[in-house]
């Protein structure tokens, strides 16, 4: 049964204070009411005439010497009448408690209704923290239609914790789309069975994809103030190798007797197919027209380094000789998964993907999956959800002086307007004061572990609600896989221990204990020759034939 454990000395807005009793304070610690008594980020009842205010505890200090203590409490929402003879929990308060209201520990049944959510799209994802028992589920659309963050240190199970959330998902709905991107190759063991892990052998992303910036970014000349020369031959030059392999195409497909299909409607960005042999010999072309030697060194560092992006087997999955021909649709299919034919997840190790270029695949991945979605017009493409791990990496702050990020213009695009088309998008980062606040700003759901780092404190807390105010000052010192989640995907602020995960499914642990790893003398037994081998595998460049 509730136990009266104060009452209310003062009323502001949606904060009230209340104090506590000598006799009182002793029955709130040592849990009368309520299995592990009233601490920050307890639930608390006040009763106001006959209406029942639900309020989270924020604060406890000493009223001094015997005096008890004082409370702050952020109220949140009230108690309603169910359906079924119980009560519902209801956001918002219609009725202020007033100077002496009781406040009272919430039963175990009043709490279980605060948590729950009436939606039926939902996966259990851990145990309330305020009991230990109350099972928290996330409610899948709008975790997903409203995008979501999952901030953590190093080591707070951060990455145990993705998983978790992905896994119940995926496991409840088998036919969904979802593309993570994995820097570290930690999710290879995550969901095994599931996922459709696209490696650099594997991924497709054809250089005729690229829109115009981004096909600057990769021949490095941008900014476009700095390379102007070098830019206007590579506009050029696209141009008139886009219209040449299209009119080719339309010329084979028109019928005997009737003309080509127009190419007047291409431009820079069209998502077209051209030969790179056109584009070189345009590019010899132009040059062999200049009567101005000096300008020539534009047309030689266009051509050096188109050589290298060809004859570099890293970049072989956009400037690979396979992408002669037209496989847009091929590529689409691939990223999405259509048909999932059991492998709902596409996971992209970014791993061996060359620095220089990690910027523009992740802006190529979000505006075809973006663009595809837009242009399914009343067909409606199907939900895509984008899980970007270590986000930090390539969706930066904009604001860090940092050169300027084609990811982080793409993925602003769909945390911006995503949910209009069906496009979600996930965040996980260990340090989200380096991730553009633009970005974490749209994030309907929020799950944050441990945090230790000033910085990221404050930038997380400037994101809470005053509701869950009272639960920052826990996240210091969150064991692993506690979290606190509050947003659109739970029905309340909860802190929360989030489901294990079973020994097959964890993320891939690559480093050995220090203890195990030295209590032993290393032979070699070809670790070097074979990490060697491996290393300049990676990395050398090889000419194809």
């Amino acid at each position: 049964m509730p136990a009266q454990i104060g009452q209310v000395s003062e009323v502001t807005g949606s904060n009230i204070k209340a104090l506590m009793d000598a006799v009182q304070l002793t029955a709130a610690q040592s849990g009368t009411g309520g299995d592990q008594g009233v601490t920050v980020g307890s639930m608390v009842e006040v009763q106001s005439g006959t209406a029942r205010v639900l309020g989270i505890v924020s604060a406890i200090r000493s009223a001094g010497s015997d005096k008890g203590a004082v409370m702050d409490i952020s109220l949140v929402g009230q108690f309603v009448p169910g359906a079924n003879g119980g009560s519902d929990f209801k956001r918002g308060v219609a009725r202020w408690p007033a100077i002496g209201s009781p406040v009272l520990t919430v039963a175990e049944a009043d709490a279980g209704s605060v948590v729950k959510t009436t939606s039926s799209s939902t996966v259990h994802i851990g145990k309330a923290e305020f009991n230990g028992t109350q099972d928290i589920y996330l409610d899948v659309d709008n975790l997903l239609r409203t995008h979501f963050a999952i901030f953590g240190s190093s080591g707070s199970g951060k990455t145990s914790t993705t998983s978790v959330i992905l896994r119940a998902i995926l496991e409840r709905l088998p036919n969904a789309h979802m593309i993570l991107l994995d820097p570290h190759n930690e999710y290879e063991g995550a969901f095994a069975g599931m996922t459709e892990r696209l490696t650099l052998s594997t991924l497709r992303l054809p250089y005729w994809m690229l829109q115009f910036k981004e096909f600057c970014a990769v021949f490095k000349v941008l900014p476009e103030s700095e390379y102007a020369s070098e830019v206007k031959i590579l506009r050029e030059a696209v141009v008139q190798a886009k219209t040449l392999y299209a009119g080719i195409a339309a010329g084979a497909a028109a019928k005997p007797g009737q003309p080509a299909a127009p190419t007047s409607s291409l431009n820079l960005d069209s998502p077209v197919p051209f030969r790179l042999s056109d584009f070189r010999r345009i590019v010899n072309d132009m040059m062999g027209k200049l009567d101005n030697p000096e300008a020539i060194q534009s047309y030689l560092r266009i051509l050096n380094r188109l050589e290298e992006l060809t004859s570099d087997d890293r970049y072989g999955f956009m400037f690979g000789p396979q992408f002669v021909r037209d496989v847009m649709g091929e590529v689409i299919c691939q990223l999405i998964r259509i048909p999932v034919e059991g492998k709902p997840i596409t996971t992209i190790d970014l791993s061996d993907i060359p620095e220089e270029i990690v910027d523009v695949v992740v802006s190529v991945v979000f505006r075809t999956v973006f663009s595809f979605a837009v242009w399914s017009g009343e067909e409606g493409a199907v939900p895509t959800v984008l899980v970007c791990e270590e986000a930090h990496r390539y969706l930066w702050d904009d604001r860090s002086g940092k050169t300027i990020s084609l990811a982080v213009h793409a993925a602003g695009q769909v945390a911006k307007e995503g949910r209009k088309y069906g496009v979600g998008l996930g965040v996980i980062s260990q340090r989200p004061s380096e991730v553009s606040p633009s970005i974490v700003s749209q994030c309907g759901t929020i799950i944050t572990l441990r945090l230790g780092n000033e910085r990221d404190l404050a930038f997380v807390k400037n994101a809470l609600p005053d509701s869950a105010a009272g639960l920052m000052q826990a996240l210091p010192a969150l064991n692993t896989r506690e979290a606190i989640v509050f947003g659109q995907g739970v029905a309340f602020p909860t802190r929360l221990t989030v489901n294990e995960l079973p020994l097959s499914a964890r993320p891939r642990q690559k480093v050995k204990s220090f203890m195990e790893a030295w209590s032993n003398d290393t032979t070699d037994g070809g670790l070097v020759s074979r990490t060697i081998e491996r290393w300049r595998s990676r990395l050398h460049h090889i000419r194809r034939s």
